[in-house]
């Protein structure tokens, strides 16, 4: 790994809890780092490294069978599901950021662009 590519994803873990929410660059930048994790630097985007991992268990010119061999436990999570995390990890950074604060307001955490839901039930 470039020391340059690794100092821009240093930074980028350092912005983590500096605003409530993460922003699309903090966001890009992780989800390239997940696809760094996974072995695919050039990648960019969790979605295409998953389908390039598909493709080499499955085969170039195979259709995906109940038969193939497929192991999702190894594949890096969706966009889908990695945006919704960045939000979690942000907003509890967040808190522990201003934890030397003995009163500071704070969005709720089901409050868009913070990871969570609410559910019709309350929680």
């Amino acid at each position: 790994m470039s020391p340059v590519l690794l100092l821009l994803l240093l930074f980028s873990f350092r912005k983590l809890g500096d605003e409530w929410s993460a922003d699309q660059n903090v966001t890009g930048e992780l989800e390239a780092f997940a696809c760094l994790m996974y072995g695919y630097a050039r990648e960019k985007s969790v979605n295409s490294v998953r389908s390039i991992m598909l493709q080499k268990m499955v085969g170039e010119n195979q259709e995906l069978t109940t038969k193939s061999k497929v192991d999702l436990s190894r594949f890096p999570p969706c966009r889908d599901s990695l945006i919704p995390h960045i939000g979690r990890v942000n907003y509890r950074l967040a808190n522990y950021k201003r934890a030397y604060k003995a009163i500071f307001l704070r969005p709720n955490p089901y409050d868009p662009g913070q990871g969570w839901e609410k559910t019709e039930e309350g929680v």
